[in-house]
């Protein structure tokens, strides 16, 4: 099993109306993308400044689950129109499980 972890982190000025946008979108994928077999998105408690704003921890069966989810259509359009406008930085990890 491939876990997939991405920390955001949003630019200042970032709306928490635009923050939902994102976590509802990317909510919608596990419906979209049935290679998806656990997905959390969370937000950050605001206990350290220095922390990101949102997490999102996805499972896949394989590496090529996984590979199919990062393309899909959806996917990368929720990413075009609702985070990279946000964005600051971003880290990601895939690791098997």
């Amino acid at each position: 099993m491939i876990r997939h972890i991405v920390l955001l982190k949003w630019t200042d000025g970032t709306t928490r109306e635009q923050h939902q946008t994102v976590i509802d979108q990317l909510g919608r994928l596990p419906g979209i993308i049935p290679q998806i077999k656990s997905y959390e998105l969370k937000s950050d408690a605001g206990l350290d400044e220095r922390s990101s704003d949102l997490v999102v921890v996805g499972d896949f069966d394989t590496v090529d689950d996984y590979q199919i989810y990062a393309v899909e259509p959806t996917h990368v359009q929720i990413i075009s129109d609702h985070i990279k406008p946000i964005v600051a930085s971003r880290a990601a990890i895939q690791f098997e499980i």
